[in-house]
């Protein structure tokens, strides 16, 4: 008969030693090579099959043209959209791994807006019920004040990713957790905190 100590021990270092697997996954891309922080890619959106890509994402300025600037996926398919980089928040160089804390930044974007164009959950609109992802985030500096500013990327399928925003950076803090998805409504296709991911999948920039 299992003593309830060593049981309990047992248990607590299944838990800690699935932590640790799933924190040492790297993302891959498209060609299968590994993720890399600081270095430029493209997301693309993706059926399960990850050869059949999509469009990929831009920044706009809005439905109602204010800011902060939306992100969206674009019209037209096989437009790549705008290049994002990928930063970690302990300021680490190298590889993106699955389920970790993460700021997604457009590299370049054309803006009317004179902000960051680091990825942000933005306020709950009223009108649409949405928690739009939009621009004005915070890049790196994790805690309470840069909650909405952090993403992680997940395995959505055997052959996609998904992004989610569930942020771990402060242990105290109520946060939303929810996949990351397209609302469409006035002709565009917001990112939103919504049931039904985007599925993904990450093509290299130009070097």
């Amino acid at each position: 008969m299992k003593s309830p100590r060593l049981e309990f021990s047992f248990l607590f270092f299944a838990f800690i030693t699935k932590q640790l697997s799933a924190a040492t996954i790297p993302v891959l891309d498209f060609s299968g090579e590994k993720l890399l922080t600081g270095t430029e890619y493209y997301i693309l959106s993706t059926f399960q099959d990850p050869a059949k890509i999509c469009s990929g994402l831009n920044i706009f300025n809005g439905t109602s043209k204010t800011c902060p600037l939306n992100i969206i996926q674009e019209q037209l398919e096989f437009q790549k959209g705008v290049a994002l980089t990928f930063s970690h928040a302990d300021d680490q160089e190298g590889v993106v791994y699955k389920s970790l804390d993460l700021n997604i930044k457009f590299s370049t974007a054309e803006s009317i807006c004179s902000q960051p164009t680091v990825w942000r959950v933005g306020d709950f609109e009223i009108s649409t019920g949405q928690w739009f992802i939009t621009g004005n985030g915070v890049e790196r500096n994790p805690g309470a004040q840069t909650l909405e500013s952090w993403f992680k990327l997940e395995k959505n399928s055997v052959n996609t990713y998904k992004i989610r925003h569930c942020p771990s950076v402060c242990s105290s803090c109520v946060s939303l957790c929810s996949d990351v998805g397209i609302y469409s409504g006035g002709g565009v296709k917001r990112l939103a905190l919504i049931h039904t991911p985007l599925a993904i999948t990450f093509i290299k920039g130009k070097k």
